[in-house]
């Protein structure tokens, strides 16, 4: 597969990441893209971040370039506290941990 359509493929999951965890959050998607440390605001992008990198060969500097495409500055280190925060709750709590992995097979898969 060459690169063009590797890119275009993580574009597309990190597009379809982004519409489902919204849809799921009952968060727009101009809210998700906007500066803030609103809880739900926080949580949508933490969960957008860990369903991206999830996904096998997705690395952060492509969530960084969507992430900025959209007018988002994300730091590596808001990605990192982010995708962990997630996966600490997932540890956690069985429920979440179901609920997050159909959204990443929703997101990953067709």
């Amino acid at each position: 597969m060459n690169n063009l359509k590797l890119n275009q493929m993580k574009k597309d999951i990190f597009t379809k990441t982004l519409n489902k965890v919204c849809k799921e959050c009952g968060i727009s998607k101009k809210d998700i893209f906007i500066k803030s440390k609103k809880q739900e605001t926080a949580d949508s992008r933490h969960l957008l971040y860990y369903v991206c990198l999830e996904t096998p060969h997705f690395k952060i500097s492509y969530l960084q370039r969507y992430m900025k495409d959209h007018g988002y500055k994300a730091y590596h280190s808001e990605i990192i506290y982010g995708y962990n925060k997630i996966k600490n709750q997932i540890e956690l709590d069985e429920d979440i941990k179901e609920k997050i992995g159909h959204l990443q097979e929703e997101c990953t898969n067709s």
